[in-house]
């Protein structure tokens, strides 16, 4: 069994519980220790029973609250080098709560399988992750600025994925915010557009043989775009691939946690 929550994702704060069996992890902790602790307690989780924090990068929204969650709850870190070198919010961890893992190389927590990969953004060694247990796998790709052929090859055969979307490229233009802020995000170190992010759903659904059940619309901008808005580009390109089975597309806010997947 493979099950997992986004108990928080947007520009503010990016947090992921993912379960199997006994083991119970968090991929990033960009919310607070307490917030991180009450979202969990609402699905029915203790944050004592946490195993591990999986730091996909070093930005704010993904590693604020990690140093006080793992001194708090004992909790170890699994982090690649890079990002443990740069990330701020790691430097006063002590050393042996530290677990390296390295991108391109497959790792264990408990139950879990993690397989990162390497993602285009402005970080200094970001990551997605395959996570599988139990024959169910879960791609997360959030923060990247382009799809290149190694996440489309890390992405395929999957039963569930967390997919950023995070703009609309009109909606962008007339945000309110500094133009250097927007050629940031749609830059190909920034993130990804809904387009691009349906490009991919498109190609999942080409290649997928009806094995995906859960699609998340991930790290979606409050301003310059709407979970309506993503999740309908989803499904329309859903449609173009011509897959017929009815996977559940849900959009992931910062405010409250999704629904628990179990796959």
């Amino acid at each position: 069994m493979l099950a997992f929550c986004v108990l928080s994702s947007g520009s503010r704060a990016n947090c992921i519980y993912v379960q199997s069996g006994e083991t119970r992890v968090l991929v990033d902790c960009g919310l607070s220790a307490k917030r991180a602790a009450l979202r969990l307690e609402s699905i029915g989780i203790d944050a004592e029973a946490i195993d591990g924090i999986i730091l996909s990068h070093e930005h704010e929204d993904h590693s604020s609250g990690v140093r006080v969650f793992s001194k708090r709850h004992d909790t170890p870190i699994y982090v690649n080098p890079g990002t443990r070198g740069c990330c701020k919010h790691l430097a006063e961890v002590p050393e042996d709560r530290i677990r390296y893992f390295d991108s391109g190389i497959e790792f264990e927590v408990g139950a879990l399988q993690f397989s990162p990969f390497s993602l285009v953004h402005d970080a200094y060694d970001p990551v997605g992750f395959r996570v599988s247990a139990g024959g169910k796998t879960l791609a997360i790709a959030t923060d990247l600025g382009q799809v290149t052929n190694l996440v489309r090859e890390r992405v395929r055969d999957v039963d569930a994925i967390i997919l950023e979307a995070n703009h609309d490229p009109v909606l962008l233009q007339d945000a309110p915010y500094p133009w250097s802020l927007k050629q940031r995000i749609s830059s190909r170190k920034g993130h990804l557009s809904n387009e691009l992010a349906a490009e991919l759903v498109e190609q999942i659904s080409r290649t997928n043989e009806d094995r995906l059940q859960v699609a998340v619309a991930a790290h979606i901008s409050e301003k310059s775009n709407t979970p309506e808005l993503a999740i309908e580009v989803f499904k329309k390109a859903w449609s173009r691939g011509g897959n017929t089975s009815s996977p559940t597309f849900i959009a992931a806010c910062a405010e409250k946690t999704t629904p628990f997947f179990s796959l």
